[in-house]
């Protein structure tokens, strides 16, 4: 605006008059002269040899040239850059013969400080009172710091500040184009939607500045995989999309380079990670979908690979799934148990169910309380379905704190007994930072004999963060709770780190029992897990049995406590407290 405020001002100076510009300068002359050099930019006029006939104070000191040695010289012989020469001869040349009016970009180099300057140059044609064209005048407005602040805003806007790829916002202008080429050339494109897993875990253990170097590491490890056509940017905390652009118009050709790129994106991401000489693992789930003619809009087809790669996730993890339009009726189905979660919680439709432990003479030592949702519409769902929904969705918390409180119930329903009651917790709701507040709310609330209560856990969280699990785990057992492994056998713990956690109890898992009457390897593992456990002074729980046999061998080998079908299905509450009243009478 300034630059055509600049010109609008010459151009009714210059109106109506020939220039005759001499080393005599008359009264309106030095009135024009005064008003061009007070003019925030570059202004130059130059006859038809494109000699200069005047150049301004600004114009002056940024060449560093005197106004008066300026006369009668080319640019040639004030500026050393024999490119920048020509364009500024051809420029000059075209308003000259043609009459044309320019605009264009210019850099020059400041004499002083060397630094590189942008202007905005327009060139325009003076004429005399034939008009005829007897001179080109030129405007040039330093734009350099206009510039650097909208690249900066254009990088606010469009870029993620930390890895430096496009963002979302981008994403989605790059994929309306490829699907305007999509329909028009009928070549498809891949989008793959990348979640690195455990990511969280890492960036919480060891803090952001180290979540930050391995998001850097993995947005210049898929940069060094593309092809220069192809994009990647990052959309989310840890979530990136890689586009194969413009891959074939033949729909197995598409699937086939598809499978083969992000199976290898998938591998090259497993590579360790170092940063200040340790070693960091990740893994990523990839969802793939494509952009075609068909596909409805951008969105649709980000959404797509969205959903394939929480099916990825899903499924165990570190691997590429592909869409499928079936996938998008579970999806739905998975937001609406979760919403329906939230309304079951505290109502009738959720229930503690109860499974017992047996000792060797066949009494009842512990109990365990599972969870079993009966949903008025789609029937019992199952924990494997609605827990990881609830994880999902942060009602993990809300959720455990529900079924401690019925375990705080039934263990003040039977004061006088002294059967413990095991609940699981998951590890979100171990890296809750309010579960320490909220347990010991309830069990203050309740008045609960906290030395009967036993957590669940698994192997996995005492990998994932083992200083501040033991923290916690410390802090519990002041207030008498006590602590067991479930699924014990099935992960990679250290098991030099059992010695060191506050632990009362080891849950083998139904996997090692199925077989340990019949399989000699399986009967090998329970016998050193019982003998593991006995060393440790640790009670040991079997989980799953469901023959004679397997009792047996467990009894024989000194197992604490057997728990499974056996003995007792899971059942509700009040089916188990009749049992129990039966027994006393």
């Amino acid at each position: 605006m300034a630059a055509l405020l600049v010109v609008s001002t010459i151009l009714l100076l210059l109106q109506h008059r020939t220039l005759r510009w001499a080393k005599t300068e008359s009264n309106s002359n030095l009135q024009l002269k005064s008003i061009l050099d007070n003019i925030d930019a570059l202004i130059t006029i130059k006859d038809a040899n494109l000699q200069y006939l005047h150049v301004n104070k600004k114009a002056c000191d940024f060449f560093n040239i005197n106004a008066v040695d300026a006369l009668g010289k080319r640019f040639d012989d004030i500026y050393a850059s024999t490119q920048e020469q020509a364009k500024n001869r051809k420029s000059d040349l075209q308003v000259l013969l043609h009459g044309d009016h320019l605009s264009m970009e210019e850099q020059f180099i400041n004499a002083h400080d060397k630094r590189i300057n942008t202007f905005l140059s327009l060139k325009f044609p003076l004429r005399d009172k034939h008009e005829r064209i007897t001179a080109v005048c030129s405007i040039s407005t330093d734009i350099t710091a206009y510039k650097a602040i909208r690249d900066i805003n254009h990088q606010l806007i469009f870029y993620d500040l930390l890895t430096e790829l496009p963002n979302r916002r981008l994403l989605l202008n790059r994929l309306e184009n490829l699907l305007l080429t999509a329909r028009r050339d009928q070549q498809n494109s891949a989008i793959l939607f990348i979640d690195l897993d455990s990511f969280k875990h890492i960036n919480d253990a060891r803090g952001h500045h180290i979540g930050d170097e391995l998001l850097k590491k993995v947005a210049r490890r898929l940069l060094r995989m593309m092809r220069q056509d192809d994009s990647v940017a990052r959309i989310g905390s840890d979530e990136f999309v890689v586009v194969l652009t413009q891959l074939s118009s033949d729909t197995d050709t598409c699937y086939a380079t598809a499978e083969e790129v992000s199976s290898r994106i998938r591998r090259a991401l497993e590579v360790p990670y170092f940063i200040n000489g340790q070693a960091y693992l990740l893994s990523a789930s990839i969802g793939a979908a494509f952009l075609t003619a068909q596909s409805v809009d951008t969105e649709e087809a980000l959404r797509e690979a969205n959903v394939a790669m929480h099916r990825a996730k899903d499924n165990g993890r570190n691997q590429v799934m592909f869409y499928q339009p079936t996938m998008t009726q579970e999806a739905e189905d998975r937001v609406s148990i979760g919403r329906d979660l939230s309304y079951a919680i505290g109502s009738d439709q959720l229930k503690a169910y109860v499974q017992p432990q047996f000792d060797m003479q066949g009494q009842t030592v512990g109990v365990e309380l599972l969870l079993r949702w009966n949903h008025p519409e789609r029937g019992w769902i199952t924990p494997e379905r609605f827990i990881p929904l609830a994880e999902e969705s942060q009602l993990i918390s809300k959720l455990g704190d529900w079924l401690l409180e019925q375990a705080c119930a039934l263990l003040l329903a039977y004061p006088t007994h002294c059967f413990t009651v095991s609940v699981n917790i998951s590890p979100s709701q171990f890296r809750d930072p309010s579960l320490l507040q909220r347990i010991e709310h309830i069990l203050d609330t309740h008045h609960t004999p906290a030395h009967r209560l036993i957590f669940e856990i698994t192997e996995g969280m005492l990998m994932q963060d083992p200083y501040q699990t033991t923290a916690l785990m410390n802090r519990l057992v002041q207030r008498g709770i006590r602590f067991a492994i479930d699924d014990f056998g099935t992960g990679y713990s250290n098991l030099a780190a059992l010695k060191r956690l506050p632990l009362y109890e080891l849950k083998i898992d139904r996997s090692l029992i199925h077989d340990v009457d019949t399989d000699p390897d399986s009967a090998a593992i329970v016998r050193a897990v019982l003998a593991l456990g006995q060393q440790l002074r640790l009670h040991i729980v079997a989980e799953g049995v469901e023959t004679q046999a397997q009792a047996d061998f467990l009894n024989q080998h000194h197992c604490s406590a057997l728990q499974g079908h056996l003995y007792a299905e899971a059942m509700p509450q009040e089916q188990w407290r009749q049992q129990v009243e039966r027994r006393i009478h």
